[in-house]
C-alpha cells in the first residue's frame, strides 16, 4: 500500500523549491506510472483471490452497487462534460485548492447526474434486451439440443 504514495511524489521536490533534474525526472517519471498500475492490479489480484483483507471488504459493501452499475455511463459521459466546461470557460481558472476542489466537485456530480441519465434512457433498455434475446435463443437451442439427446438414445 505504500507503493501507493510513490506517483504522489513525483513533484514533491519542486513544490518545495528544489532544482529540476532531467536525470530524476527520466527516470522517476516513467516508473512511477508502472510502480502505480502494477500496486493496482496486485490490489485486484487479491481482492479476487479472497485476500484483500479490509480493503476487500470496503469496497464490497452495498452503498458501492449503485456507484458501480453507473461506472461506464459515467465514463462514457465525462470527456462532453469536460469537453463542454473547457469550451464554454471565458476566463482562465484560478489555480487555488479552493478553485479546484469546486471544479473536481462540479465535474464528479455532473458526471454522475448525466451518467444517471445516459444509463436510464440508453445502457439499461440496451442490457433488458439482451437478457431477452439471450433468453430466447437459450430456450431455442436448449430444445434443439434435448432433441439431439433424444436421437443418441
Amino acid at each position: 500500500m505504500i507503493s501507493y504514495c510513490i506517483p504522489l511524489w513525483d513533484k514533491i521536490f519542486w513544490n518545495h523549491g528544489e532544482e529540476y533534474t532531467p536525470l530524476f525526472s527520466a527516470i522517476f517519471h516513467p516508473f512511477c506510472r508502472i510502480i502505480w498500475s502494477l500496486c493496482t492490479s496486485t490490489m485486484i489480484w487479491f481482492c479476487v483471490s479472497g485476500n484483500g483483507g479490509i480493503i476487500n471488504k470496503f469496497l464490497s459493501l452495498k452503498i458501492f452497487v449503485p456507484l458501480a452499475r453507473l461506472t461506464y455511463s459515467v465514463y462514457l459521459v465525462h470527456a462532453w462534460i469536460l469537453w463542454y466546461f473547457v469550451g464554454s470557460r471565458r476566463n482562465l481558472i484560478d489555480v487555488n485548492m479552493y478553485d479546484i476542489h469546486i471544479v473536481f466537485l462540479h465535474h464528479l456530480i455532473m458526471s454522475y447526474i448525466m451518467g444517471l441519465v445516459f444509463f436510464v434512457l440508453f445502457e439499461s433498455p440496451i442490457i433488458e434486451t439482451q437478457k431477452y434475446v439471450i433468453k430466447l435463443l437459450r430456450k431455442k437451442y436448449d430444445k434443439n439440443f434435448s432433441v439431439e439427446l433424444k436421437n443418441l438414445k
